[in-house]
């Protein structure tokens, strides 16, 4: 008989993943780091996911990755509308309000974006 798949800890598995994607971006995350963040051996991961890039497909999707190209080009569109970018204001624009809750909705995601796939850089 099979083994049955728990919704939570796909769950946990994807959240996890995030976050060490996040903190260590794509090249530098590990799969032991997100199962030892989500509570599990590292083994488990790979019942849900094939692979570091399969997690990281399921946590940044591609319609996620086209709504912050979307929300960041019409932010941009509307710098080339002002005349003087610096009395622009984010209080008077839909666009910086839609990218602020994308942002705040989508956060980890948006973080492994903007921050691509390089190593995680150490502070000194």
């Amino acid at each position: 008989m099979p083994q049955k798949l728990k919704d939570d800890v796909r769950y946990r598995i994807v959240e996890a993943g995030a976050a060490v994607f996040a903190e260590k971006g794509f090249v530098a995350a590990r799969l032991a780091d997100a199962a030892e963040r989500a509570g599990i051996s590292t083994g488990n991961i790979y019942k849900y996911f094939d692979d570091k890039e399969s997690l990281f497909n399921a946590i940044v999707t591609v319609p996620i990755a086209a709504q912050l190209l979307r929300l960041l080009r019409t932010r941009l569109r509307e710098f080339q509308r002002l005349d003087a970018w610096e009395s622009a204001t984010a209080s008077s624009s839909d666009a910086t309000r839609a990218l602020l809750a994308f942002w705040i909705e989508h956060r980890l995601a948006a973080l492994i974006l903007l921050r691509g796939p390089a190593e995680r850089v150490s502070s000194v």
